[in-house]
């Protein structure tokens, strides 16, 4: 079982595809029994996000969020959301994560377009909608960017190109 260390008394015990422990001198709370990601601290280490279910197979997962000052949990995206679920996802900030949301397909695994949810007003509002035959794949965020990797499929949806994008983002804390 992993140990991620939040501050000297409190820390997270996870093991990927089991559950997610927060554990501080008081108490021990269980984010999710079972089949949950690892946890993406966020910059500031008071929150998290992670992924449920997560494993090999799974088409159907869900985002979740939670506060570790308030030990608000909730859920971010779901697969119901438009026959789609997130993919990967990373923090923009300590109060904005970027997810990417793809359609729940075999031949579109991997990616699809890139949503901003905003942590203070709960609103998942679109970042980068791709053009037709298109999908996001990865997201990489540095001090000032935030770098969008994609690809293009054929007609037979074989990927036929990769491209980058870089968009210029304004921090926002």
């Amino acid at each position: 079982m992993e140990k991620l260390m939040i501050n000297d008394f409190c820390y997270l015990r996870y093991e990927i595809g089991e559950n997610i422990i927060y554990s501080t001198p008081k108490k021990e709370t269980y984010l999710l029994d079972g089949k949950c990601s690892e946890p993406y601290l966020s910059p500031c280490k008071d929150k998290l996000f992670y992924f449920y279910p997560y494993g090999e197979g799974e088409k159907n997962t869900s985002l979740y969020y939670f506060d570790l000052e308030s030990n608000e949990k909730r859920e971010i995206t779901n697969s119901n959301m438009y026959n789609s679920s997130p993919k990967k996802a990373i923090w923009l900030n300590n109060n904005e994560i970027l997810i990417i949301i793809g359609l729940n397909s075999e031949a579109i695994k991997s990616g699809g377009d890139v949503y901003k949810y905003n942590i203070k007003n709960s609103i998942l509002s679109p970042f980068y909608i791709c053009e037709k035959m298109q999908i996001v794949q990865d997201i990489v965020v540095d001090q000032d960017n935030v770098y969008l990797r994609g690809a293009e499929f054929d007609d037979g949806f074989e990927i036929s190109t990769s491209h980058s994008f870089t968009f210029l983002t304004e921090k926002a804390s």
